[in-house]
């Protein structure tokens, strides 16, 4: 039996030829994108053959999946968990310690409980990706709106301007 890894998921389609955007867990990806990697399908790791890729960070990476290569396709595989045999299974060389801070719960001091640590997307400006209820929050992560980081509660305290927590909403 092969021993599979998780890499990541698909969130979301992008385009209308199958493209979709599988967010890769800090730290993991494939070494060779000529092996499958293998979606969950209600217990069962299915193979899948990527067609086409690329990378927009270290944790975008939007592929086509062959023989899913239209919109309608696509969408049947979103939400599914992504993994790749652990001998395909490459570590990018220095995690950021910043991706420790995923599942920490976040807390505003003036509106209370914000959500979960999704991920950090880093970029020109880093952002704290956090869930609420299904929908994803985006809070600039810097030092100006972080009060206290406590890695014992797994709790990030913050303080937003007013209305920045309502953006995305």
């Amino acid at each position: 039996m092969i021993e599979l890894i998780r890499v990541g998921k698909i969130v979301k389609t992008h385009g209308v030829n199958g493209e979709l955007l599988l967010k890769l867990e800090p730290g993991k990806v494939p070494a060779n994108t000529k092996e499958p990697v293998f979606l969950e399908f209600d217990g069962i790791q299915v193979p899948f053959f990527i067609h086409g890729s690329r990378n927009t960070s270290t944790v975008d990476w939007y592929v086509v999946f062959d023989d899913y290569q239209s919109l309608s396709l696509a969408e049947k595989l979103l939400g599914r968990v992504v993994s790749i045999p652990q001998a395909n299974f490459t570590s990018t060389v220095d995690a950021d310690p910043a991706d420790e801070l995923i599942g920490y719960q976040v807390r505003d001091v003036n509106f209370g409980y914000v959500g979960v640590v999704k991920f950090i997307q880093q970029g020109r400006q880093d952002l704290m990706v956090i869930e609420n209820e299904g929908q994803e929050i985006l809070v600039p992560f810097v030092e100006d709106f972080i009060l206290e980081i406590d890695d014992e509660e797994k709790q990030i305290v913050i303080e937003t301007p007013e209305g920045l927590l309502d953006l995305n909403k």
